[in-house]
Parts: structure tokens; C-alpha cells; sequence
């Protein structure tokens, strides 16, 4: 009897507030989850429309479950200046509810998690083709991934030989400053390109076309471009403070160029590797030759001239004549032809 009243009073002190309390959060009243590697706006008053147009509250928290990271507000009273910070767990998570069922409370019934539009470009399947592609990619979310990945596309960018080159570069990104990442700037991906152009153009006008597609250091090059790219400090301070970023990764997926550029550079490259080969012909016939001539002054100087020096050669010289054609021809002096003299 004592372990019946025991269990009747565990399930009505514990398991009954605990499904509640989870199915609340499902509701996202009072309390929500905060999935793994993801964090939540709260805000005064929900918008559903996640553009912020139609009377989102103001930001006043952010709850996460980013492992290892801390959320550090330094009693800043702008949320764009909350950060990240890799320093250990967050303490708000050795609470009893986040660590036993996975909730976090918003502190207040009225406040809510904001509905939040990530626009970006990624290189993801287009709709039900199953090829690869660079597309745009805007969804709704509460609950917005830490980390990400978007694409950069650099259009057209000058090279020596006047041949406009497109980029495709992946960045790997973590929202440092999550408040800033979500509301500073409504697309991350169009201020990031501009930045990047300048860097990319600054490379390419020193070279040609094939430096960067179908040349023998081409993939060398891609990547000391992305090193530049990812190492580059003002631009990675820039990024920061407008955007929120912190770039972990930098890579140069595709390089292309209009299909007119590829037929006039196919045809340089062609005639050049015609002319290469017409140059190794022309130096090993000029070789051959070489060989021919060695051959021929080794034989006048080790056989021609020492026979030409012995008084007996004319007769080796008759002899080997009648050997070989069966007759002897001598020259009279006032003759235009040899005359056989018999067989």
C-alpha cells in the first residue's frame, strides 16, 4: 500500500507538472526548447510574418543549446552587443528543466520566440533535380542554427586577359553576436559579396584567365585565393561588426566564365599547344640532322681522307667498282662520258 501511495504521489508531484510543463513548451508558453546547436530571439510580442513589420516586441533575451558556449551580455543593455563566447557551458544550462527536460523558461508568459526569415544563398538541390546548384534559400524559423554555411557568387571579375571570371566561394560561418546576425541586415549574403569582390578582383587583375580554370596551377590558386580571403583581418572585423560572423572556413567551390570566353580561350590554348608541339618536331628533325652531319664528317675524317691519301686507292676504288656493278669505266680526256672498258 505505502509503495502504491508512493508512486500515485511521484506521478502527481513530478510526472504530471513535468508533462505539462513539456507540453507548455511545445506551445512555446513560458517555457520552449532550444535544440541542439540553435538559439531563440525572445521577444516582447510574437510576429508571425518573421519579417518584424507587423509589431515584433523588442529583443529581451536569447536561450540557446550551443555546447560549449556561453552567452556573455556583460550588462549591456543592446542586445546587438550580445556574444558568444567559447569559455565552457552556460550555467543556464546546469538548470534542473534544461538538463532533465530539455526546456529553458523565458522568464515571463507574455514574451514569446521570435519568428525569424534566413536568407541566403547555398549550394543545395533545386526543388525535386537532383543536381547540386548554388539557389536561394529563404525559410521561417525560431530556432536558428549557430552555425551555417552560405554562397558567395563574384560575377564577372576582370583578369589580365580581359576574360570575365565567376566565383562561387562557401563560407563557414558562427553567428558570434546572435542578436546581430538575425536583425542587422536583412540579407548577410549581398553585403558579404561586396566585400568580397573587392578582394577577389584585386587577385585576378594580375592574371590570366587560365590561373584560376584549366591552367596547371589553377587549383593552387583557388586556394591561395581562399586563404586570402579567410585570413584577410579587416575584412573578417568588418563582417563581424555589421553582420555578427565569425568566418571558420573559406573555400573556392566553382570558377566559370561565359560561354563566349571559354570558346576564345579553348582556341588560345589550342593554337599554343599546336605551336608547342610544331616547335618539339622542328627541334628533333633539327637533332637528326645534327646526328646525319656528326656521321658524315666522322666518316670523311676517319675513312674518306686517309684512303684519299694512298697512292694504291684508285686501284681499291677500280676494284670495288667492278665488284659491285660487273664493269670498269675509265674517262678520256676530250670524252663527256665514262667509257666501259669490258666486263
Amino acid at each position: 500500500m505505502e509503495i502504491l501511495i508512493t508512486i500515485l504521489l511521484a506521478v502527481l508531484f513530478f510526472v504530471a507538472p513535468a508533462v505539462i510543463v513539456r507540453e507548455l513548451a511545445k506551445r512555446d508558453k513560458l517555457w520552449i526548447f532550444t535544440p541542439a546547436n540553435t538559439f531563440a530571439l525572445i521577444v516582447t510580442h510574437e510576429d508571425e510574418s518573421g519579417d518584424g513589420m507587423k509589431g515584433s516586441g523588442t529583443v529581451v533575451d536569447v536561450l540557446h543549446g550551443v555546447s560549449g558556449q556561453t552567452l556573455v551580455k556583460d550588462n549591456d543593455p543592446d542586445p546587438m552587443n550580445w556574444h558568444f563566447e567559447k569559455i565552457g557551458e552556460d550555467p543556464r544550462h546546469s538548470a534542473f528543466l534544461f538538463r532533465t527536460l530539455g526546456i529553458q523558461s523565458m522568464g515571463n508568459p507574455f514574451w514569446k520566440p521570435r519568428v525569424n526569415v534566413d536568407r541566403h544563398l547555398r549550394f543545395a538541390q533545386e526543388g525535386q533535380k537532383e543536381e547540386l546548384r548554388t539557389v536561394a534559400k529563404a525559410y521561417q524559423t525560431r530556432n536558428v542554427f549557430y552555425t551555417g554555411d552560405l554562397t558567395v557568387k563574384v560575377k564577372e571579375a576582370d583578369t589580365f586577359d580581359l576574360i570575365g571570371l565567376n566565383f562561387e566561394i562557401d563560407f563557414v560561418f558562427a553567428r558570434k553576436f546572435p542578436v546581430r546576425s538575425v536583425l542587422k541586415l536583412a540579407d548577410a549574403s549581398a553585403f558579404l559579396t561586396s566585400l568580397v569582390e573587392n578582394i577577389v578582383n584585386n587577385m585576378t587583375t594580375s592574371q590570366t584567365a587560365e590561373a584560376y580554370i584549366g591552367g596547371p596551377h589553377a587549383e593552387a590558386n583557388r586556394k591561395t585565393m581562399a586563404e586570402r580571403i579567410e585570413n584577410d583581418v579587416v575584412l573578417r572585423e568588418v563582417i563581424e561588426r555589421e553582420i555578427g560572423f565569425d568566418i571558420e572556413k573559406v573555400s573556392i567551390r566553382d570558377v566559370t566564365m561565359d560561354p563566349k570566353y571559354r570558346a576564345l580561350l579553348e582556341l588560345k590554348v589550342t593554337a599554343e599547344k599546336t605551336k608547342e608541339a610544331q616547335l618539339i618536331d622542328a627541334e628533333r628533325e633539327k637533332q637528326k640532322q645534327i646526328l646525319k652531319n656528326d656521321a658524315d664528317a666522322d666518316r670523311i675524317a676517319r675513312v674518306i681522307k686517309p684512303a684519299a691519301a694512298s697512292p694504291e686507292m684508285a686501284l681499291v676504288r677500280w676494284a670495288d667498282a667492278y665488284e659491285n656493278n660487273k664493269t670498269m669505266t675509265t674517262f678520256a680526256p676530250g670524252a663527256s662520258t665514262a667509257i666501259p672498258l669490258g666486263k
